[in-house]
């Protein structure tokens, strides 16, 4: 793993926790440090960082940058409550992300997919009854289901999440947020619930009829 593979695998860290990337002058002070290179020479080698004084970029960027990554890594529960990220543990704390990923990848490989039919009757929380199987994609599998919280049980669609990459859990979180923006439309499903169960993330829309 190199400086560049490093700074990414700590900028997908964040955005997966903080929902943002991080920014041009945060990833150029990571990879500078990984790289062995004092603040000086990041401000000379980093177009970005040529505009900023050097006291400026270790006392206020890089400070607040240590103190970024040590929330996320807390969270992700990779450093220990009393662990600290700085310029001399940014590799080990790099390396412990890799590892944490690569054995989650692991633990969901060794998991077997679930096939569609074997969805067929099953109740999630307690409320949506899977009647039938709609779509595979690459991504996810789409269900019918009758929400029998509500009277009449009326239907709706079921999209659970295939992978838990976090590529995929990315594209499955926008969806989310987009059909939560865009609210009702006689064209469009409204968005009725989203929730992990068993490891998996579901979408709960509204029925459509074209």
């Amino acid at each position: 793993m190199n400086a560049e593979s490093a700074t990414n695998i700590l900028d997908n860290l964040v955005q997966e926790k903080r929902g943002e990337p991080l920014n041009g002058l945060q990833r150029a002070i990571i990879q500078g440090v990984l790289d062995g290179l004092t603040y000086q020479e990041i401000k000379n080698n980093y177009a970005i960082a040529r505009n900023y004084q050097i006291c400026y970029l270790g006392r206020y960027v890089a400070y607040h940058l240590w103190k970024l990554l040590t929330e996320v890594l807390k969270d992700a529960g990779i450093i220990d409550p009393d662990e600290r990220v700085r310029n001399k543990n940014l590799w080990e704390s790099a390396m412990r992300v890799a590892q944490q990923s690569v054995q989650s990848e692991s633990v969901q490989k060794s998991q077997p997919p679930v096939p569609p039919d074997a969805m067929l009757d099953r109740k999630l929380p307690m409320r949506y009854r899977i009647t039938e199987h709609l779509v595979s994609t690459e991504f996810s599998d789409t269900d019918l289901a009758e929400d029998e919280d509500v009277p009449h049980c009326p239907l709706c669609a079921v999209k659970r999440l295939k992978s838990q990459s976090i590529e995929t859990t990315k594209l499955f979180e926008r969806e989310a947020r987009v059909l939560r923006k865009l609210g009702k439309h006689d064209r469009i499903p409204e968005l009725l619930a989203r929730f992990q169960e068993d490891r998996d993330f579901y979408l709960i829309v509204e029925l459509i009829y074209i």
